[in-house]
């Protein structure tokens, strides 16, 4: 029962990203911006690997309280905690990630990223104390957005907002971003 249970969840997951990637690329080949809305990030699979398969050289800004890399292939092929690795180490388009606003990652994740070259992760913490220290808003994006290459695609998860900006998200977290801030750093990218 469970194995047929794991099973279907695998196979939703497949066609949902075989439904996203084939409306995405459609839109991509018209000249269109497709944004996909829903979810957890593992709803960008799809899209993600079309526009990097159109624009042969993309980075994808990866803004999450949770670092979304672990390692869960044993059971389930795509899921949430695993869908940046995916992207990662799947799409072969992909250039770079650049993670903003991580403040949920366990260590195997934070080996795992240290090892990779094509992921940049800017953590809550150390974009909190450099406020703090005086380093201004502008200047940090400034450096985030010079970390991507020209073409990228935004993956943005509510709970990298403030807890009182998404209270009824499943996976709060203490700290985050305000609203203003991730639009201030989207219209930087922009």
């Amino acid at each position: 029962y469970a194995t047929r249970k794991v099973k279907h969840i695998n196979d939703g997951f497949a066609d949902m990203h075989a439904s996203v990637y084939k409306q995405t690329k459609h839109w991509v080949s018209e000249g269109k911006t497709v944004a996909v809305v829903g979810g957890d990030h593992s709803v960008s699979f799809g899209a993600i690997k079309a526009v990097a398969e159109h624009y042969k050289e993309v980075g994808v800004l990866f803004i999450d309280a949770h670092a979304d890399y672990s390692r869960e292939e044993e059971i389930f092929n795509y899921s949430h905690r695993s869908v940046a690795r995916n992207i990662v180490e799947e799409i072969e388009g992909v250039a770079k990630m650049v993670q903003v606003g991580v403040r949920d990652v366990d260590r195997a994740e934070v080996e795992a990223l240290a090892a990779c070259d094509k992921v940049d992760v800017f953590f809550a913490e150390s974009l909190a104390a450099r406020r703090f220290e005086g380093c201004s808003w502008g200047d940090i994006c400034r450096e985030i957005v010079a970390e991507l290459p020209e073409n990228v695609y935004i993956s943005f998860d509510v709970d990298a907002l403030k807890i009182e900006f998404c209270t009824h998200t499943n996976s709060p977290v203490p700290g985050g971003m305000t609203f203003d801030e991730v639009v201030y750093l989207v219209n930087c990218v922009v």
